[in-house]
């Protein structure tokens, strides 16, 4: 089986292959889409939206040319504008080349991949040093409640979106414990597994991170699709 991948900005571009290392060992990470021949994926970089959304159409026309791939998967942030709305637009997107719905996986990270990283209990100390996170604990207390519907800070104007906000709390959680975060490369303190585990562990024991209990159950689903699968990919109409 091969998947190709297409994320919303520069730190999936880091942190999803080493998810994915995790979730999909059987999968090889390869950069060239001519390097691509069994149990291989993709991923490309769209910088930001609304640039995914006409990249959907480009990697299209990539599968057309590489019939090799069997899924596509779309992954972008909610934002403030929600999953419903998201997951149809990037439908809507691929309906307009004829793509197959059943070989289309949209993950919408709700409201961003930030949100999903403060799902990591252990790393959330319930005694802050820092006062910056002294003020977001106080705010809203992610280890216990659920990350997803976090509101922004009343008193922090100064962002202006809910995924800016989760983005400001994560980092300011992780320079609680002595650790860095910045968009792109410096992303590694949400990477390893250690980290992953807890974050997994938090959506088998609760109810919270919805959407990231859909992306691991979208990655367990196509665990069985690459044990199970001995048909090639249906073809794209052209």
């Amino acid at each position: 089986m091969n998947l190709y991948i297409l994320v919303e900005g520069r730190s999936e571009k880091y942190i999803y292959p080493a998810w994915l290392s995790i979730l999909l060992p059987e999968l090889t990470y390869v950069h060239h889409l001519e390097d691509v021949s069994s149990n291989h994926y993709y991923l490309f970089s769209c910088g930001g939206y609304p640039n995914i959304i006409d990249d959907v159409g480009n990697a299209i026309e990539d599968m057309k040319e590489n019939p090799k791939f069997d899924y596509l998967m779309v992954v972008l942030d909610g934002d403030d504008i929600g999953i419903p709305a998201r997951k149809q637009e990037v439908l809507a997107e691929a309906q307009k080349h004829r793509f197959d719905p059943n070989r289309l996986i949209t993950i919408v990270q709700n409201p961003c991949i930030e949100t999903w990283c403060l799902g990591n209990r252990k790393i959330f100390r319930r005694n802050p040093d820092s006062p910056d996170f002294q003020k977001c604990f106080k705010h809203y207390n992610v280890n216990e409640l659920d990350p997803e519907i976090m509101p922004l800070h009343p008193e922090l104007s100064q962002y202006t979106t809910t995924a800016q906000y989760h983005e400001h709390y994560l980092k300011s959680m992780l320079a609680d414990r002595g650790l860095s975060y910045t968009k792109g490369k410096g992303t590694k303190a949400v990477q390893n597994d250690h980290y992953f585990s807890e974050m997994i562990k938090r959506v088998n024991e609760t109810n919270h991170l919805p959407s990231f209990r859909d992306f691991i159950s979208s990655m367990a689903q196509l665990k069985l699709n690459i044990h199970g699968q001995d048909t090639a990919a249906p073809s794209i109409e052209s």
